[in-house]
């Protein structure tokens, strides 16, 4: 399930054995994705730095089968 208000999914391509350090590569590609994004976004006279202040969420999902949840240890509970 994911957190309210979701408005967008990004799927990156991992491979191994270990789903716990897939889950990190991923999570680190994806991180890099939405700081490329940003820079790139930021270049668009149409887009407020206020509409730049996106990040990942907890959950992630490998296939319809498979979901965790990875809490950021710098993040305070709810």
């Amino acid at each position: 399930m994911l957190d309210p208000p979701v408005r967008c999914v990004v799927a990156v391509p991992v491979s191994g054995t270990s789903y716990k350090r897939m889950a990190e590569r991923a999570r680190a590609d994806a991180e890099r994705g939405l700081r490329v994004l940003r820079i790139a976004l930021r270049e668009s006279r149409g887009v407020h730095d206020d509409q730049l202040r996106f990040r990942l969420g907890e959950a992630y999902a490998f296939g319809d089968r498979l979901s965790g949840w990875d809490r950021d240890p710098g993040r305070p509970t709810r």
